[in-house]
């Protein structure tokens, strides 16, 4: 029993980044363009049934979010490779987990939206506010459904790769970096960064 779910599809690729969009190169515009269905104060009252929506609607909610709540230029932070990171990011969350999926990581990113927007600024600078809100939309970006103990437990490649410390947390800040600093997405909406203040991104 144990071996066919360790064969399952979500371990097999557990760790394997999508680096490229599904769609194709023709319709990437769309992905970024098209109409929101709610406006951006609709989207974070607490009553927004977020698992009714459909995950890529929510790709264009976040950059609208992030491009709202942010003065991009300020931070240096391109708003085109940004929109590729997130898309990408929806894609390399699996879609058949029934919790840690896009709309999950949606709605934790809208939240604490919410609890920057009613005091943030008083402690965070708008460098560090904008790292919570990626970190949040990434923070369970790969997850196979499946706990850090029982990677462990069965000796999984990534168990043995982190050491057997914080195996999902750690997968999750790689997938993260890796869709934005790898020369294949286009998505590094960070270049703009002088290197100590993508350091202090990447801390935070």
């Amino acid at each position: 029993c144990a071996r066919l779910i360790l064969g399952g599809p979500k371990l097999q690729n557990l760790g394997r980044t999508k680096m490229s969009l599904a769609q194709p190169a023709g319709r990437a515009s769309m992905l970024v363009g098209r109409p929101l269905a709610h406006d951006t104060q609709a989207l974070l009252q607490w009553d927004f049934d977020v698992l009714a929506q459909d995950s890529r609607q929510l790709v264009g909610s976040t950059v609208q979010l992030l491009d709202e709540y942010n003065d991009l230029a300020a931070l240096k932070v391109d708003a085109g490779p940004l929109r590729t990171w997130v898309k990408l990011i929806q894609e390399n969350y699996h879609e058949t987990n029934a919790y840690h999926n896009f709309n999950h990581a949606f709605n934790v990113m809208a939240v604490v939206l919410i609890m920057l927007s009613q005091g943030g600024v008083d402690f965070c600078t708008e460098r560090s506010q904008f790292a919570i809100l990626v970190g949040a939309l990434a923070h369970d970006v790969g997850h196979p459904g499946f706990n850090n103990d029982y990677l462990v437990k069965s000796r999984h490649s990534l168990a043995i790769r982190y050491n057997d410390q914080s195996v999902l947390e750690a997968m999750h800040a790689s997938v993260a970096f890796e869709l934005l600093l790898s020369p294949k997405t286009q998505a590094n909406f960070a270049a703009g960064m002088e290197r100590e203040e993508f350091d202090d991104f990447r801390k935070t």
